[in-house]
């Protein structure tokens, strides 16, 4: 067991908008803060009532990918045009989601999720005030922002939220496992270097990004443990970290993390299975110890 990590500044209290998170590995949603997502194209007819999905523009999902539905994983279709009531239809849900007793909503502009296909020009072929230049791609997280007190992500959008006095911005680390092969995982990071104009050694760290947010707490996520945490607390490199895989397979990881129990490792392919395998049957740090 290694030294616990209860007086390192990962676990001193960090100011989150109008809430006050015990120490900068907490869950946010204990902090009382939703997380509002709008699949857009990403979702299946059988998830939304048979309705055909939305999306800034008429596109499908790369081959290959497939939604879990009630009646199990089904293929992609195509996506119709969401058009500009759909929109402002959009940024209501999100507003909704607001009023809804929490003291604040974490807007999902990650993961291929509608704020995050606005955002992209390779999903988002507008030609009006919603498409085109990064000014108008930009424009929907912006008046989700107008219309909520919360959270984004992205260069020329994450400067523009530095300045509007959010609560949080948080950003997940790029994972070299996504690349595939291992010779992606050594090319690849040499084009995303070249075409974002930064070193190659920043290409999987959030560096380019913490230059950027000056004036808001920044929350990041990726490949933590109880090694690297508090290390990237402590220098600056973040102001908090969140932790995703890890409370899945750990029903304890502040209590782990503060006494210094290794975290228990997950199982991916039993992620999003259905069943308690991979959901409830990991131990806490006592009954393992035990």
């Amino acid at each position: 067991m290694s030294s616990g990590l209860a007086d390192t500044k990962l676990f001193s209290p960090l100011e989150i908008g109008r809430y006050t998170l015990k120490h900068r590995n907490e869950s946010l949603l204990r902090a009382s803060f939703g997380s509002s997502l709008l699949t857009g194209r990403i979702t299946h007819p059988l998830n939304i009532g048979g309705s055909t999905p939305l999306g800034p523009s008429k596109n499908k999902v790369q081959e290959g990918m497939v939604f879990l539905t009630p009646d199990g994983p089904q293929p992609h279709i195509e996506a119709e045009e969401m058009a500009e009531e759909d929109i402002k239809e959009a940024i209501e849900d999100f507003a909704h989601a607001f009023k809804c007793a929490f003291d604040g909503v974490e807007i999902r502009s990650a993961h291929g999720f509608l704020p995050n296909q606005s955002l992209c020009d390779e999903i988002n072929f507008r030609k009006e005030k919603y498409g085109g230049s990064i000014e108008h791609r930009t424009r929907f997280m912006l008046e989700v922002v107008g219309a909520v007190d919360i959270v984004g992500d992205y260069g020329y959008a994450i400067g523009e939220f530095d300045k509007r006095g959010l609560a949080y911005i948080h950003l997940v680390e790029l994972s070299s496992d996504l690349f595939g092969t291992d010779e992606a995982k050594v090319k690849q990071p040499k084009e995303i270097a070249k075409e974002r104009d930064i070193e190659e050694e920043d290409v999987l760290t959030l560096k380019p990004f913490r230059a950027i947010i000056k004036a808001t707490p920044l929350i990041a996520a990726g490949s933590y443990t109880n090694t690297n945490a508090a290390p990237a607390v402590e220098s600056g490199a973040t102001d908090a970290v969140a932790f995703g895989r890890y409370f899945i397979s750990n029903p304890d990881p502040p209590e782990r993390l503060a006494k210094g129990y290794p975290l228990a490792e997950y199982s991916r392919n039993t992620f999003y299975t259905g069943g308690l395998e991979g959901f409830t049957d990991y131990p806490t740090c006592q009954e393992a110890k035990a």
